[in-house]
């Protein structure tokens, strides 16, 4: 299924829900347009307007009693509501952030109640663009937090033991078996989880996938905290090296700590971004602290784009 695109309608004074929805989309992989991320300074705001709901797939209207009150809110709703009837297809997607009346030729479209969870709303419209109970394996796990801890046992980079503390909401009911992936130079082994068991550990095309089946089916919007360990051998062995984390599951953010040998500290280290078409430098940043006498570098990221690379290399 290709990625959809939506448009955000909305009121000024929604604002914050609204760039809030918007973050939490993008985590899904979903091409999202609201105005203060596509309008620049000396734009036309009613051609940009014009194009990007006419390009777009749908239109996600934000219902509140404020809204309801605005008339460039009513145009948009509108010219959203002509297309759907013009082109005999879905279009508009209500959803309710407080108590108001429904629009007359709205009243019949099923919404997507945000007014007393959030997480469940959400859940709720992602099943629009196929995801949760039938997506892709991917969406299977939204992460609240994912920490990620590389240790450099040896000073020459030959010994690492790797440790990944997820917590996570299941985003599919009866979900039974969680797959971890990984490409890496040198060898992987003695692999771990705290929950669960290790069914399979398969390598096609140098990525390795490891198959952990669940002590029972987790029910949608179930808590899952879960530890996974491996150690990798001869993988650090340049004087320069990298860690790429890559963002296959959405996630609320992801942390990446590297603890250096005391002998063996990064003389500089940068942090970069790549997807399927570039890579660019990043607006986040690491940090060179001590921790337990090992000098040791932390990078951290809010709200991590699905599909997107984020890479911590080192020089030592």
């Amino acid at each position: 299924m290709a990625k959809p695109s939506v448009f955000i309608c909305h009121a000024s004074a929604d604002k914050p829900f609204a760039r809030k929805l918007y973050a939490d989309l993008r985590k899904f992989g979903i091409s999202v347009w609201l105005d203060e991320k596509e309008i620049a300074v000396g734009d036309s705001i009613y051609d940009s307007v014009e194009h990007g709901l006419s390009s777009s797939d749908y239109t996600i209207v934000v219902l509140s009693q404020v809204a309801l009150e605005r008339p460039w809110v009513k145009k948009e709703i509108a010219a959203s509501f002509n297309v759907e009837v013009e082109k005999d297809q879905k279009r508009i997607l209500p959803i309710l952030i407080e108590d108001c009346p429904l629009p007359v030729f709205l009243r019949d479209k099923r919404y997507a109640d945000f007014r007393h969870s959030y997480d469940d709303a959400l859940a709720d419209l992602l099943r629009v663009f196929g995801i949760g109970d039938s997506g892709p394996r991917t969406t299977d796990l939204w992460a609240k937090s994912s920490i990620v801890e590389l240790d450099i046992v040896a000073a020459n980079g030959s010994l690492v033991k790797y440790e990944k503390h997820t917590t996570a909401v299941c985003m599919r009911e009866g979900l039974d078996e969680i797959v971890e992936l990984w490409t890496a130079d040198g060898k992987m082994s003695d692999f771990e989880t705290n929950i669960g068991s290790i069914t399979d550990v398969t390598v096609e095309s140098g990525v390795t996938y490891v198959h952990i089946h669940l002590p029972r089916r987790l029910q949608k919007g179930e808590r899952i905290d879960r530890v996974f360990r491996m150690k990798l051998l001869d993988s650090f062995l340049s004087d320069s090296e990298y860690w790429e984390g890559k963002q296959f599951a959405a996630s609320d953010s992801y942390k990446l700590i590297v603890r250096f040998p005391s002998a063996r500290p990064p003389q500089r280290w940068d942090v970069y971004e790549r997807d399927a078409i570039k890579t660019s430098p990043s607006k986040w940043k690491a940090a060179l602290i001590q921790e337990h006498d090992r000098p040791t570098l932390q990078l951290e990221v809010v709200n991590p784009e699905l599909y997107r690379n984020y890479v911590l290399r080192w020089w030592w």
